[in-house]
């Protein structure tokens, strides 16, 4: 009724009636012309920003609102939400309170009369404003802000000092618990591959072949070889009757031929050897069938990994920044990046005495971790594993890496 029966007494062309709130903030309830105000839409706003900008005294008083005394944010927009004339006019109960007021926009300027006449219809619309809310009594605000602070306070010292579980977040994958690991028997180059990375093979069955020409050359020269020594000694065998020369020959050339001999075992073995096969079931792990041929290789050198698809631990590198306390025991929740969403129960039963440089050029601890149940995932999968630790207060679990880097930069 305010803001639209008042058009009958002063003429205006807009009219918006505002509510001081508790925290003393005055906001848009009203207009002209509406029977609802959608407090979001762009007039409504602008409309607020324009009593933000005016003073707690500057509400007490009816005077008249310029572009020029309101923020560039207001000034800007003042000509498309609002007449250039506006008036604001406070409404204040019998006790003295502003609890209310309007802003009166018109095209012409106001008439002394007309301003008279808003004072009067000003202290009626208190008068009846307070009748109807007489039960509403003022708010001290200024205890009502220290009482929140106490509330506030209290509920940050809650918050802080709730228990929660510290817990760190770290790369993992899983790898296999007891390896059979398959290295070169000799130095040579790898020649073929005869299975894929994760095949499961049986054992026996061929795994990779290492280049055999120069191996096949030593064992055509023993053969020769020993060919030459067992020909020399039945030669001289065959003279030594008559020849005592031939006869007092006859142990070196035996000597030789049984050197010849073992000369060409080796080499019979070293052929046999170019083949690697597996000594065990289980699956082969490696990186890449290309990354190993044509790769020369010397003794000793690991080729590839068997592993049993069943026998497989979670590997997990926790960066030594992000290392919290951990003992044997501890739980872990793994989630693959193939399935995010599921997640794998392990328990910590190892870790590295010294972090390494992993191959991300992070320096981290190696733990590992037993898979929790029979479901196993398969051998090479990653993810990301969350480590949980002791329980401790919130504010340490939100304040230790800080606390960390202070000690660390500045010795404290």
């Amino acid at each position: 009724m305010i803001v639209n029966e008042t058009r009958k007494l002063v003429p205006y062309r807009q009219a918006l009636l505002w509510e001081l709130d508790d925290a003393g903030v005055a906001n848009i309830v009203a207009g002209s012309g509406a029977s609802e105000i959608e407090s979001h839409a762009p007039y409504i706003v602008w409309a607020n920003l324009l009593l933000k900008t005016q003073s707690v005294a500057d509400l007490r008083k009816p005077r008249m609102l310029l572009a020029a005394d309101a923020g560039d944010e207001v000034a800007r927009d003042w000509a498309e939400f609002c007449a250039e004339h506006v008036l604001l006019v406070p409404l204040i109960s019998p006790r003295g309170d502003v609890v209310a007021g309007m802003l009166l926009a018109a095209d012409g300027a106001w008439e002394e009369g007309h301003l008279v006449l808003l004072e009067r219809l000003a202290d009626t619309y208190a008068h009846a404003w307070s009748a109807l809310r007489g039960g509403r009594q003022k708010i001290n605000i200024r205890a009502l802000l220290t009482r929140r602070r106490k509330q506030i306070a209290f509920a940050m010292a809650v918050v802080l000092l709730f228990p929660v579980r510290q817990s760190v977040v770290a790369p993992a994958s899983v790898a296999p618990r007891h390896p059979v690991v398959v290295a070169a028997s000799m130095g040579a180059v790898v020649k073929e591959i005869y299975v894929m990375p994760n095949q499961e093979v049986k054992a026996g069955q061929p795994l990779f072949a290492f280049d055999n020409t120069d191996v096949n050359g030593r064992l055509e020269v023993a053969r020769k070889s020993l060919d030459v020594a067992r020909a020399d000694l039945i030669k001289n065998m065959q003279m030594a009757y008559s020849c005592d020369e031939c006869r007092s020959r006859v142990p070196v050339l035996k000597a030789e031929m049984d050197q010849k001999e073992v000369e060409l075992q080796y080499a019979l073995s070293m052929q046999e050897r170019s083949l690697v096969r597996a000594e065990v079931e289980g699956t082969a792990i490696f990186r890449d069938r290309n990354d190993l041929l044509g790769k020369p290789v010397s003794v000793g050198e690991r080729i590839m990994l068997l592993a049993q698809p069943d026998d497989s631990w979670l590997q997990v590198q926790l960066p030594v920044q992000d290392a919290i306390t951990l003992s044997k025991g501890s739980d872990i929740r793994f989630f693959l990046n193939t399935d995010p969403l599921s997640a794998f129960s392990a328990t910590l039963v190892q870790t590295s005495y010294e972090a390494e440089q992993t191959s991300h050029d992070v320096l981290a601890y190696t733990l590992m971790a037993d898979f929790s149940g029979g479901k196993r995932p398969r051998l090479g999968l990653r993810g990301t594993a969350r480590l949980y630790g002791d329980w401790v207060p919130f504010s340490y679990y939100v304040m230790r890496r800080p606390i960390s880097w202070v000690r660390q930069h500045m010795g404290w």
